[in-house]
């Protein structure tokens, strides 16, 4: 699969292969595009297939609306979370703050609502946060140059600390308005709406990535970046986009799930943040994006996801408990590593 680049107004675009290289070609024919992420996540889309039908079979009430409904809820957090991350992971980047930002999000939501803020401003002051997180670890990883790992470790410690400091491992549960519960536990046209801001974001996630000139630099920064650079694009401030895009959409995230949760939860920004960021690294990997960066499919992101939210939901229907799924999502993504490194060496 190869993405082309606009460098500017008149001059050849930028092609961007899988191998690394950067060379001059034509524009990108989307219906090429979209063939090519579904066959890059149709062996994924059959196990899925497989894997629900055996659900469907064996575990009682796995087949009904309001369960199949269910599972969509559970997933969409992590969805749009997946969406930021799978966007740094494409341009060659990691974030392993995307689920502590989610929860300080939830925490800077949750508090203003209880000291009598107007919704709109509240959901607004979290998404802030959410967009200065982003900022701040791409003008460290872009411009100072700290290592992505380490950078995003490190502000995941201090959200964590902020969080706890803030509340004192207190949950927040008051002030919590009609419109912004719902966010999380509300229905439009009889689907949940957590699930319509999924489908909402997905679309223009997809959109933004193949359509845009720079959705396409994020893919040629993932390929070879110096050669991007070489072309006269600047790859800092590209490397900079894919984290506040990131940061916002991991702020998204968090209101969602505060709001469905119907409180601010400071755990969460441990165990919880952790398997936020776990199940959508899951995901993203199960769906065909290279850690090396370069190639992705956000279509593969919402399977790997969702086979995730079948895969827990199942399980847990089956009867298997909490410390037992966990043990099986971290076989999972050892799985999925070991399937994204093969398919790169192949």
């Amino acid at each position: 699969m190869s993405q082309k680049i606009d460098r500017r107004s008149g001059d050849p675009p930028v092609e961007a292969y899988s191998n690394g290289s950067v060379v001059l070609g034509q524009q990108t024919n989307l219906k090429d595009f979209l063939s090519s992420d579904i066959f890059d996540v149709l062996p994924l889309i059959l196990f899925l297939v497989g894997t629900f039908t055996i659900f469907a079979i064996f575990a009682d009430g796995f087949l009904t609306v309001n369960n199949l409904l269910n599972v969509l809820r559970q997933i969409s957090y992590s969805t749009i979370l997946a969406l930021g991350l799978g966007i740094i992971i494409i341009g060659g980047g990691i974030d392993l703050s995307v689920g502590s930002i989610a929860a300080l999000v939830g925490i800077v939501s949750a508090a203003s609502l209880a000291a009598g803020i107007n919704t709109y401003i509240a959901i607004l002051l979290g998404l802030l946060a959410g967009l200065a997180c982003g900022f701040v670890n791409g003008t460290m990883v872009a411009y100072v140059g700290i290592p992505p790992f380490i950078m995003t470790l490190a502000l995941g410690f201090v959200n964590q600390g902020v969080i706890f400091t803030w509340t004192k491992g207190y949950p927040i549960y008051d002030g919590f308005t009609d419109l912004f519960l719902f966010i999380g536990i509300g229905y439009l046209f009889n689907i949940p709406t957590p699930v319509i801001l999924m489908l909402v974001f997905l679309v223009i996630a997809y959109i933004f990535i193949s359509k845009t000139s720079y959705g396409r630099y994020i893919y040629a920064l993932g390929n070879n970046e110096e050669s991007l650079r070489v072309c006269g694009i600047n790859t800092k401030k590209i490397r900079l986009l894919t984290y506040v895009l990131s940061g916002f959409l991991s702020a998204v995230a968090g209101i969602v799930m505060t709001a469905r949760m119907q409180s601010g939860q400071p755990a969460v920004g441990m165990g919880g943040g952790l398997t936020l960021l776990l199940n959508s690294i899951t995901g993203i990997l199960l769906g065909g994006i290279e850690l090396s960066g370069g190639k992705g499919s956000l279509l593969g992101i919402l399977a790997g996801t969702l086979f995730i939210g079948i895969l827990t939901n199942g399980l847990t229907i089956l009867g298997f408990g909490t410390y037992r799924l966990m043990i099986i999502i971290g076989l999972a993504l050892m799985a999925a590593l070991a399937w994204n490194i093969l398919r790169v060496k192949k």
